[in-house]
């Protein structure tokens, strides 16, 4: 079989797995395709996921919220090669079915800090689900640059669940090592939320 028709093959046997064997025995299909070890570590071969990618997005409009979160789940498996498909990612962040979007974090944690942002503010949503909230919260690194209020952090320190409070301490600290600027607005806010806790 050539490597076309393998890839296609494998990529619907992952958008129609339903348990954990099928999905890992997929999963190993698209890894036996995808990853060359011939060299003494493996590497990916883009030229694969440039086979495969164009059937996750086509299956990302399939009416079954299943076979959507499946190719979410393709994406995440496609991270090294799937960058520039980080728009299409957040749409489906906003899926009316609670566990695509659960799908759709974590591919977009697969995709490196670029997704922090979203997940950020994922993190942050009052319209989030508390499931999204707190997967968002296990997924989130510290973004180097913040494109989020430092207020909305320290406001989560204090208004959400312990997940949630923990990655936003996390997070704060983080950026007191950050740039001058940023470390000074994380300890004004600190400092305001305090004078407020106070008795």
């Amino acid at each position: 079989m050539d490597l076309d028709a393998e890839v296609r093959l494998a990529t619907e046997q992952l958008l129609s797995c339903r348990d954990d064997a099928s999905c890992e025995a997929a999963y190993a299909r698209l890894r036996r395709s995808y990853l060359d070890c011939s060299r003494g570590r493996c590497e990916p071969l883009a030229e694969v996921a440039a086979l495969a990618l164009p059937q996750l997005v086509a299956a990302l409009a399939d009416p079954d919220p299943a076979v959507r979160g499946m190719a979410c789940r393709g994406f995440g498996f496609f991270a090294p090669d799937a960058d520039d498909h980080v728009d299409r990612l957040e749409a489906m962040a906003a899926d009316p079915v609670c566990q695509v979007r659960l799908e759709a974090l974590d591919a977009l944690a697969e995709l490196g800090p670029h997704a922090d942002a979203w997940l950020l503010r994922t993190l942050l949503s009052e319209a989030a689900t508390p499931e999204e909230r707190e997967r968002a919260a296990e997924l989130c690194r510290a973004p180097s640059l913040p494109a989020f209020t430092v207020s909305a952090l320290v406001d989560a320190l204090t208004r959400r669940a312990p997940a949630e409070q923990a990655a936003a301490a996390r997070i704060l600290s983080a950026l007191l090592e950050d740039v001058d600027e940023v470390r000074e607005e994380v300890s004004a806010a600190l400092a305001a939320l305090a004078r407020h806790s106070a008795p």
